[in-house]
């Protein structure tokens, strides 16, 4: 159960702010747009799971570089492994969506939807680092370009003995 002023996943997409509960709904208000819906509190499969904690949302951001891409052999599956990450509701697999995406842009091989996976996989990912960073969603992208590129395991700092 979740609290007022607590932030959800929901599966229709996005991150939601609990503003109330009344008879056994939830009424919540996207974070990005500030659209309204009520869903019960009972297990009805809109609310996924709270958003990750600071730690963790760190612990990811330092992976960024280290985290895959998806690979498939033809666009059928990819299309299948894209909507299974989404369905995980997790940030590892939204990050493998975005720079599975963005790779393939580059390349000039977008399969038909792709662009629509990657954009879902944002909404999300950027809303929860939105709200648990405390910075705008239309920063966020910034945010984690500078942190990546910050990264301190770069060579130049690595001091080796002999």
């Amino acid at each position: 159960m979740f609290n007022t002023g607590e932030y959800v996943i929901c599966s229709q997409g996005g991150v939601w702010k609990v503003m109330d509960i009344v008879e056994d709904k939830y009424h919540l208000q996207k974070h990005e747009s500030g659209d309204r819906i009520i869903v019960p509190t009972t297990e009805s499969g809109e609310i996924v799971r709270g958003i990750s904690s600071k730690e963790k949302i760190l612990d990811v951001i330092n992976r960024v570089d280290f985290i895959t891409t998806i690979k498939a052999p033809n666009d059928k599956i990819r299309k299948e492994l894209y909507e299974d990450a989404l369905k995980e509701f997790d940030e590892v697999g939204w990050i493998k969506i975005i720079k599975s995406s963005y790779l393939r842009k580059q390349d000039g091989r977008l399969m038909q939807g792709e662009t629509e996976y990657a954009e879902m996989a944002k909404s999300y990912l950027h809303g929860e680092i939105s709200v648990v960073m405390g910075i705008p969603v239309n920063k966020v992208e910034g945010y984690i370009s500078t942190a990546v590129s910050n990264d301190k395991w770069q060579l130049s700092d690595i001091q080796f003995k002999f």
